[in-house]
């Protein structure tokens, strides 16, 4: 009987029904029912030793409780984070469970690893263009540099665009789209049973078609151009207009340091920008009393501390200085 190993990194964003950015009791029983599908059926089909990575937040929704009474023979841990995946086990394959579109498409709760990050994408030297990847290829590709076969991927319609994208031959299940957000009415019992089918036909792939090659460089874009000045300070000086990392693999292994040290750039731009808006609040508020219209920067004055750059508030405060003292 086969015993392998199988790895299953699960994210929160792509579980069925799931709409809202909120960690409560019915989402996590969601979450956790789904993947208990999921690992029940890779058990069925002969394989006992499973990690479960919770790649979501904190990375403790998923509760080892729920796969108790699976099968005597399993042997099911959970880890919490990408970076404490064990990687001294030999990997058959790995399948990647409640995957979300990238930032900027059309899904549920769409965004690549963080909400700030505008856009991640490859240089495709033989169409010398770049091309917008999430995180469905970017752990497909860290996965096959360690040469691990993705064989399944499961999510919303726009994260199985993504995985047969690139690799049309790899098994995928929607669970769920944008239009179709609510249908099931709290019975999930055909959606469980399409993810189990699911299950099977990749289990019986040949798995060498699966391992994705990760030699095209990665660049990260974040939204507000003022972060690249920061992370210089911190020794980032590949930085220009972009992030490079040498492949998907490089990004990810740096991935919690790299996000430490976005939060630590940020310090300085969020204490500007506090600075900005306490200072021109009071103006702002006259303007709205007196009837003057904002609405060539109010999408300005809506972005988050984090968003709003130092171009911003030059044009702001240029929109201010020609406004504030007109006759009305």
């Amino acid at each position: 009987m086969d015993t392998g190993h199988v790895l299953i990194i699960a994210d929160f964003e792509g579980i069925t029904t799931i709409n809202e950015a909120t960690d409560n009791n019915l989402y996590q029983q969601l979450y956790n029912n789904e993947l208990l599908s999921i690992v029940e059926s890779v058990c069925e089909n002969g394989f006992f030793n499973i990690i479960v990575c919770d790649a979501h937040n904190k990375g403790d929704m998923i509760k080892l409780s729920y796969f108790e009474n699976i099968n005597p023979s399993a042997h099911i841990k959970i880890v919490s984070h990408l970076n404490n995946i064990p990687f001294n086990i030999k990997y058959d394959c790995a399948i990647l469970v409640g995957l979300h579109g990238k930032e900027n498409s059309d899904g549920i709760l769409s965004h690549t690893f963080r909400f700030d990050f505008k856009e991640i994408c490859l240089f495709n030297s033989a169409h010398k263009k770049y091309q917008s990847i999430g995180e469905v290829e970017i752990y497909c590709r860290w996965l096959g540099n360690k040469g691990i076969p993705v064989i399944l991927v499961t999510g919303d319609c726009e994260a199985i665009y993504e995985a047969n994208f690139y690799n049309p031959y790899r098994q995928v299940c929607c669970v769920k789209s944008l239009f179709q957000q609510n249908e099931f009415n709290n019975n999930y019992y055909y959606l469980y049973e399409k993810l189990k089918y699911n299950i099977d036909i990749s289990l019986k792939l040949n798995w060498n078609h699966c391992i994705s090659t990760d030699n095209e460089k990665v660049y990260v874009d974040f939204y507000n151009k003022d972060i690249f000045n920061e992370l210089k300070k911190l020794n980032y000086n590949n930085c220009d207009d972009k992030l490079i990392f040498d492949n998907c693999s490089s990004f990810i292994d740096k991935l919690f340091i790299l996000f430490d040290d976005i939060n630590q750039a940020y310090t300085p731009i969020y204490e500007s920008n506090i600075k900005f808006i306490n200072k021109i609040s009071p103006t702002l508020k006259n303007c709205f009393k007196n009837g003057i219209s904002l609405s060539e920067i109010s999408m300005l004055l809506n972005k988050s501390l984090s968003t709003l750059s130092y171009d911003d508030r030059i044009i702001i405060t240029d929109w201010i200085s020609k406004n504030v003292n007109l006759k009305l």
